[in-house]
């Protein structure tokens, strides 16, 4: 039982020194079944503080359309951490405890935005908090996933996550976006 505290305990510790010496700016941690993944944040406001995250595990995007989705993401950084999620196995029981699981992990509560493509599910989903969370509410979310999941069964999963990000971006600056 000791050699299990001293363990955990330790890796508490680095962690925490990671975590203030800026270990973790350029890779975050999440867990998942005791299993940990990295992944890479891809853009960094530097006037905001607030990142890009890709992670694209269900590979549904080319490098070249990830590029063209990054940009899109970038002005979300205005309000909040933002990130693309695709993923093709979900353990969870749900898309939604999945993201919100992914947002925690990620992002704690600080403002941000996920965007998720779950394809064990097949569901599309959005995830926000924080300041975000003020304008891009549940129930905006809903109306999203509802404008773009026609993209999604067509399988243009870029034209999709694109869509879903320019009318969360539309929303943050003020305008509005086609409701039923």
């Amino acid at each position: 039982m000791r050699k299990y505290l001293k363990k955990y305990l330790i890796t508490a510790l680095v962690m925490v020194f990671l975590l203030c010496c800026g270990g973790m700016t350029e890779y975050a941690a999440y867990t998942y079944d005791d299993s940990v993944y990295f992944s890479d944040s891809v853009w960094r406001n530097t006037e905001t503080g607030y990142e890009v995250y890709m992670d694209d595990q269900a590979e549904l995007l080319t490098p070249v359309e990830e590029e063209q989705l990054l940009e899109t993401l970038k002005e979300i950084t205005m309000y909040g951490h933002v990130a693309f999620v695709s993923i093709n196995e979900n353990n969870y029981y749900n898309s939604e405890r999945y993201i919100d699981e992914y947002y925690f992990q990620h992002f704690g509560y600080e403002s941000g935005t996920v965007f998720l493509i779950d394809m064990d599910y097949r569901e599309i989903w959005i995830h926000s908090n924080g300041d975000i969370y003020k304008t891009v509410t549940t129930s905006y979310a809903n109306t999203i996933t509802d404008n773009v999941y026609s993209y999604a069964s067509d399988k243009d999963y870029l034209s999709c996550a694109s869509v879903a990000f320019e009318q969360a971006n539309d929303l943050l600056e003020g305008r509005r976006i086609a409701q039923p």
